[in-house]
């Protein structure tokens, strides 16, 4: 989300999936929603999903205007794999 629709509207974005998630809408794998998914062994990964989708994007909103793939790329990998998987 944050490397479409950049920094604000990306958290954005992830906020509004984590509501739909806790009122219930089952749009996480498994057919799950609802309150208890954060009380589950997953609820590190979706509170940071927020996150990570604020510092990819604000990796991709600083160097959208030279277009480098691979700074992008890189960005991307390091911060999505360590903020999520690491942290």
């Amino acid at each position: 989300a944050g490397v479409i629709l950049g920094r604000k509207y990306g958290t954005l974005s992830v906020i509004v999936f984590l509501l739909l998630v806790v009122a219930g809408l089952p749009l996480l794998s498994g057919g799950r929603g609802g309150i208890g998914v954060f009380a589950g062994p997953s609820a590190g990964f979706l509170l940071l999903y927020p996150v990570v989708a604020f510092m990819i994007g604000a990796i991709r909103d600083r160097f959208i205007n030279e277009i480098n793939f691979w700074i992008l790329f890189v960005g991307i990998l390091v911060f999505g794999v360590i903020a999520l998987d690491v942290i």
